[in-house]
């Protein structure tokens, strides 16, 4: 994020949300991934392929005394821990950045951080298109089957100390979820 220190150089403030996704890995509809590996260009046969690797599979839990639940068929989600889970995730939130308008992006596994500069002067402008960007996010995610976690989301001011200082007394906050 080498653009947020130029940003600080100029004398511009940045506006950074990083947003959670609530169990995203477990979250990933088999179907939605499907058809996005379709889109992507995948052959019929490798998403088959796929849908079989993701189908079938059970889950249990161990619980605090070490008692272990009954199994139960997995209808969503790619294996954690796996070579290929992290992956197939990677194509199936692939289109999240293309929902934003004004926002940079970075994307690391499940994690999303959306961002913009600009100068101090228009931190109430930032906040709006911060936004609404969010809004379009989170749309983008519920046609996904994902849910954004408003209590790990958390938005902060980046700039000079004494940009972010006056960001605080002038009680311009950055947007909530």
């Amino acid at each position: 994020m080498d653009d947020v220190r130029a940003a600080v150089d100029v004398g511009h403030v940045t506006l950074l949300v990083a947003v959670d996704l609530s169990k995203a890995f477990d979250m990933v509809d088999f179907d939605v991934l499907i058809d996005r590996l379709g889109a992507l260009g995948w052959s019929g046969m490798a998403c088959e392929w796929t849908r079989s690797y993701l189908s079938g599979r059970t889950q249990r839990v161990v619980g605090d005394d070490g008692t272990v639940s009954a199994s139960l068929g997995r209808t969503s989600g790619v294996p954690q821990g796996s070579v290929l889970g992290p992956l197939l995730y990677a194509l199936y939130a692939n289109g999240a950045p293309r929902s934003l308008v004004h926002c940079r992006h970075h994307v690391y596994a499940d994690d999303t951080t959306i961002y913009l500069h600009g100068p101090f002067t228009r931190a109430q402008e930032l906040v709006r298109m911060v936004s609404e960007d969010l809004g379009r996010f989170a749309a983008w995610a519920r046609t996904s089957h994902l849910a954004i976690n408003s209590g790990k989301t958390r938005a902060i001011w980046l700039g000079s100390r004494y940009f972010t200082n006056k960001l605080a007394n002038a009680d311009i906050s950055p947007p909530q979820d």
